[in-house]
């Protein structure tokens, strides 16, 4: 290729499809199937925040968790 100031091959032309085709994946990855959890919006641990595009992100209280090992109240058994 006589625009180029040094010589490239084929192999160098390859090379950089290569890592085109590497670095569109990842990116495609990144956006397609995020890991990641939306902010919680400064509001505490106990929020769980989600964005909605357009708008403003809706955010919903989680339910307190239950302290020690206590289970849950059983039903007294009818006599």
């Amino acid at each position: 290729m006589a625009f180029l100031p040094f010589p490239i091959g084929r192999r160098d032309v390859l090379a950089i499809i290569f890592g085109a085709a590497i670095l569109g994946l990842v990116l495609f990855s990144a956006v397609k199937f995020h890991g990641w959890q939306g902010t919680n919006a400064s509001f505490g641990p106990d929020w769980e925040c989600t964005s909605v595009s357009g708008a403003d992100s809706v955010c919903i209280k989680k339910p307190p968790q239950p302290v020690g090992n206590a289970a849950p109240p059983q039903p007294s058994p009818a006599r």
